[in-house]
């Protein structure tokens, strides 16, 4: 499966994950430049299943 919630208003496509930002509590950006926050609780699940 390529999309998990990351946070409980963020569904994404893993595929679309262009780089994650650790500072600032840490937030996603997507291949169409869109920062996307992750909670605290999804963050460990997310590093994990982008081999980060």
């Amino acid at each position: 499966m390529n999309f998990m919630r990351v946070h409980n208003s963020f569904l994404i496509n893993l595929q679309e994950v262009k780089k994650f930002v650790k500072s600032e509590g840490g937030y996603i950006v997507m291949n169409n430049d869109k920062q996307v926050s992750i909670s605290n609780s999804k963050r460990d699940d997310f590093m994990k299943r982008m081999g980060i």
